[in-house]
């Protein structure tokens, strides 16, 4: 499977969390320019990436802030590097947060998250739903048994019932916003039975998940259709895949190698590529014919 292929199929996935989905895309494009690919035609194809997952800030923070690099002759990898550092104390930090007995509540599939579980082996159970449409939780879930970890599965409607019995929750996420945190829809749900249940709410994130008001154009809310949602004829498909958490119901959040509340989030603005923002236009232009 060659470089276009991979990022064809990563701009297709549902299932992969932000952070997984970055790293293969990051080798693919490595794998492009080692080929010695045209960097119009590599940008093109990141842009579709990006056009298709218009929630993940990280995926719009971390390009911008490579291709400029590119641009203007200095190093990539050290992005990687920094980015790679971050996620690793991240999860040392998240990993200190997780009890070492009782429940833990997780949702949906988060690369983050299982660096957490993998840092510091705990004598846990932990409680995981289904994540529909895509049934990401299903694979986070196989992920967990694999690693040795006791595991309780259960719908989606019915997890916020059980953070009753858990000792914390902690979701990974899209984007982080002024507003609240991107994940997918259910992590709100969770939140507030986390507040009626007096548990604990964290948020592991990464400072290229920050999303600033100039990238804005690119980042969407993604809506699902009627053949995702497998809607009854007649009826109208409504809701998304995502959903955002207000601060407000978030004990704190996990980033730049810091817990610190919401209100305390370091905002470190990404310059955009001109590069990338004209191989975007393009994509948009391309898909309203």
């Amino acid at each position: 499977m060659d470089w276009k292929e991979r990022l064809n199929g990563l701009a297709n996935n549902r299932v992969l969390g932000s952070t997984a989905i970055l790293r293969d895309s990051y080798d693919a494009v490595l794998e492009a320019l080692e080929k010695g690919e045209e960097l119009e035609e590599v940008a093109l194809h990141v842009a579709r990436l990006l056009h298709s997952h218009p929630t993940m800030a990280v995926l719009i923070n971390f390009f911008h802030r490579f291709f400029n690099a590119l641009e203007n002759d200095k190093e990539v990898r050290m992005l990687w590097k920094e980015l790679d550092r971050e996620t690793e104390e991240n999860a040392k930090l998240a990993s200190s947060l997780i009890p070492n007995k009782g429940k833990v509540v997780l949702y949906s599939h988060s690369l983050s998250l299982l660096k957490a579980l993998e840092e510091n082996k705990k004598n846990i159970t932990v409680i995981l739903s289904e994540s529909r449409p895509y049934y990401e939780g299903r694979i986070m879930a196989e992920k967990l048994v694999e690693m040795g970890y006791k595991v309780e599965f259960t719908y989606d409607a019915f997890l916020p019932v059980m953070v009753e019995k858990s000792e914390i929750v902690l979701i990974g996420s899209d984007a982080i916003t002024s507003q609240g945190v991107i994940n997918r829809a259910g992590s709100f749900s969770l939140a507030l039975a986390a507040k009626q249940f007096k548990k604990p709410f964290f948020v592991i994130g990464h400072t290229s998940k920050v999303l600033y008001g100039h990238l804005s154009s690119y980042f969407s809310v993604y809506r699902e259709n009627g053949e995702v949602l497998n809607a009854p004829s007649g009826s109208k498909p409504v809701g998304n895949v995502f959903d955002l958490t207000p601060w407000k119901v978030v004990s704190a959040v996990i980033i730049n190698s810091m817990i610190v509340s919401p209100k305390d989030i370091p905002f470190k603005q990404t310059k955009t590529s001109s590069l990338l923002h004209r191989a975007y236009q393009a994509v948009k232009d391309e898909l309203k014919k």
